[in-house]
């Protein structure tokens, strides 16, 4: 009778079922929100009563020792940074301030000249119209300030930025020849013109220049591909960690080639993060029957800002007035 009883009013016991279920769940709910609001108001009443113990307090203001104590601090940690720049100072190229792009290029041209007059000197080799780098700008390309139209003070920043990095250039060109290297193959640089496409140049480097106003040193990265023997690449590693400006390098990538012919073994090397110069132990030359290495070595001139200084505003001084 019961069974049947349930089979006539199953859509009662169903709704029922549901109706106790959220009574239920709903009771559930609420004691959570009691107990969250509970822990709230204790949170709050202790708050509230730090704040009152605050306010019916005197503040103790910092004692003139500790003050001294971070004025020390301050000092000396200003004269380490001094101390820092001073040792690694002489990294800061400053280049030499462009009229216009005209003047750049020319500028361009007659570094390109020197260097392909240096390279042919010493018998090192590079490749036809080789343009150390700025290749984007043929005989008929257009300079940054033109293709879109920059403005003055955008202009100025494009040229100090490319005659950073023709000067650069130049500096590790020279380093590389004085090294006695075969074969200059190829020298990259970021394009820092805002018309760069996104196809970029054959000698363009996919890397960032870190030029932040606030950082404490700034980079300038480089990749130089070049053939040489150990001897000689040991000899240029030297050579730029003893340079005047402050260069790191970044990555080694080194193919060789066996006295047979033919690309052998590579070996990479990745210097630690930071801005240390080390030079990797190469492979002797005896051991391995090398007979060329092809290097290629991202390089980042680090160059440590001076503080700027705000110029004084000038007294304006009045002139007597001239008697008549």
């Amino acid at each position: 009778m019961n069974t049947r009883w349930l089979k006539q009013n199953l859509v009662i016991v169903i709704g029922l079922g549901v109706a106790l279920l959220f009574i239920g769940v709903t009771v559930y709910f609420e004691r959570q929100a009691a107990s969250s609001k509970e822990q709230i108001e204790s949170e709050l009443a202790e708050q509230k009563q730090q704040l009152e113990q605050l306010r019916r307090g005197n503040p103790v203001p910092p004692s003139q020792d500790n003050l001294q104590s971070l004025k020390r601090d301050r000092e000396q940690l200003q004269e380490l940074y001094k101390n820092l720049q001073e040792t690694v100072g002489h990294s800061t190229v400053e280049p030499p301030k462009m009229k216009d792009e005209i003047e750049f290029g020319q500028l361009m041209r007659e570094t390109i000249a020197r260097l392909s007059d240096l390279a042919a000197k010493n018998h090192v080799r590079i490749p036809d119209g080789f343009a150390f780098g700025f290749s984007r700008y043929g005989p008929q390309s257009p300079f940054p300030c033109r293709n879109p139209p920059a403005k003055p003070e955008e202009c100025q920043r494009l040229l100090a930025l490319l005659t950073k990095q023709l000067l650069v250039i130049e500096k590790l060109t020279g380093l590389a020849v004085d090294s006695g290297v075969d074969e200059i193959v190829a020298i990259k640089r970021p394009e820092v013109e805002s018309s760069a496409g996104a196809g970029g140049n054959a000698d363009a480097l996919a890397a960032a220049i870190e030029q932040e106003p606030k950082a404490l040193y700034h980079t300038y990265p480089f990749e130089i591909q070049f053939a040489c023997g150990a001897k000689a690449l040991q000899s240029f590693l030297n050579t730029l960690s003893k340079s005047d400006w402050f260069f790191a390098v970044k990555s080694l990538k080194i193919d060789t080639e066996s006295s047979t012919g033919g690309s052998t073994a590579t070996t990479s090397y990745a210097p630690p993060r930071g801005p240390s110069p080390t030079s990797p132990t190469i492979p002797s030359e005896k051991a391995t029957e090398v007979r060329r290495l092809l290097v290629t070595v991202r390089i980042a001139l680090i160059e440590f800002p001076h503080p700027e200084t705000k110029p004084e505003k000038a007294t304006d001084q009045k002139q007597p007035a001239r008697e008549s």
